[in-house]
């Protein structure tokens, strides 16, 4: 049944980032919620093809540079599980600023580095926090990668 229920928020919150804009900054919800399946357990490997399909079919990006994106992201994901035997759900934060910092660059590589592409990035990782604190108290209180017996 989870798993039913998180294919229809990826594709609910695909379409809503594809429409949801704040000024010229577009929260990445999927990445939220990407974090949120990590840390609630519900991430399965493979995930990423779901949030790859539903950017191809709602986005305007490239192929290759989407499924790259997500490549990249379950790249850092399982690093950092691995890494890791127990933390507190705050790490949560620091595992979307560094996911967010890494989205913004890996999309705006052709932007000039002004006062405006740090200021965009600054809202860029303020919306996404801001967007993620909902996410945040569903959360377990601490994150073990041990399966419990």
């Amino acid at each position: 049944m989870s798993k039913i229920l998180t294919f229809i928020l990826v594709f609910l919150l695909g379409i809503f980032q594809t429409q949801f804009k704040i000024g010229n900054v577009v929260p990445d919800l999927l990445l939220l919620f990407f974090v949120f399946l990590v840390f609630k357990k519900i991430y399965f490997q493979g995930i990423s093809l779901l949030f790859i399909l539903v950017l191809m079919a709602l986005s305007s990006a490239s192929t290759i540079s989407i499924i790259l994106y997500w490549i990249i992201i379950e790249i850092i994901i399982n690093m950092w599980r691995r890494s890791f035997i127990s933390i507190h759900k705050s790490a949560s934060f620091f595992l979307i600023i560094s996911l967010s910092v890494y989205s913004f660059i890996f999309w705006r590589t052709g932007y000039a580095l002004g006062f405006n592409y740090w200021l965009d990035l600054l809202k860029f990782l303020s919306f996404n926090l801001l967007f993620f604190i909902p996410f945040y108290f569903l959360l377990p209180e601490i994150y073990s990668n041990e399966e419990q017996k």
